[in-house]
């Protein structure tokens, strides 16, 4: 079923690319044939591998066409990927599947306007941030400390919140200290001034 497996990939990069919901449809139907021999019992590892990519598929495919419920799926295939990617087997993998459900859920809770699906975002983050630290994957954590920024912005906005907006802002000037100097300050400046901005209104 590594062959499945690939082709799935295959199809989400491309239908990534293209924006073409066709291909990502055609990339979910790969990895859920691949699911049916790679099962839970049989082959753990990949099948949660293959639970987190058909998430990821599916997360691009509810971002693309607006479709909450397939962001639904997406989460739930996100749930079953870490029933087998634990944080003591799967450090690393548990805290990427942990992003990626965080950025399904901050897409989610965007969509349908629920503050508390928003708070499960930042707590999927902040899971991450858990083993994605600065010492050990300083990019990682850097990205997943600037999506929980963003995520703890909507959520501020939505809110009204001005005690969530500065922990966005604290989130996005932890990630300046290390991005100052990187292409990525600008665009964080930017974001951290709107957030200051936003949260002097209350």
């Amino acid at each position: 079923m590594g062959t499945e497996q690939d082709f799935g990939s295959v199809l989400t990069s491309l239908g990534a690319r293209t924006s073409d919901a066709a291909v990502l449809s055609q990339a979910e139907e790969a990895y859920r044939e691949a699911l049916k021999e790679w099962t839970r019992e049989r082959a753990p590892m990949d099948w949660a591998m293959t639970q987190r990519n058909l998430g990821q598929v599916l997360a691009q495919l509810g971002k693309l066409s607006g479709d909450a419920t397939a962001l639904v799926r997406a989460e739930e295939a996100h749930r079953e990927a870490l029933k087998e990617y634990t944080r003591e087997r799967q450090p690393m993998d548990w805290a990427a599947t942990q992003s990626d459900l965080g950025g399904v859920l901050q897409c989610l809770g965007e969509a349908t306007g629920n503050a508390a699906t928003m708070r499960s975002a930042e707590e999927a983050y902040r899971e991450a941030l858990k083993e994605r630290t600065r010492e050990r994957a300083l990019m990682s954590w850097a990205e997943t400390q600037n999506n929980l920024g963003l995520a703890l912005q909507r959520l501020g906005k939505l809110t009204g919140d001005p005690t969530t907006l500065r922990s966005a802002e604290e989130a996005y000037r932890e990630v300046l200290k290390e991005r100052t100097r990187r292409c990525y300050g600008r665009r964080l400046r930017t974001m951290l001034a709107s957030c200051c901005k936003f949260s002097a209104n209350f």
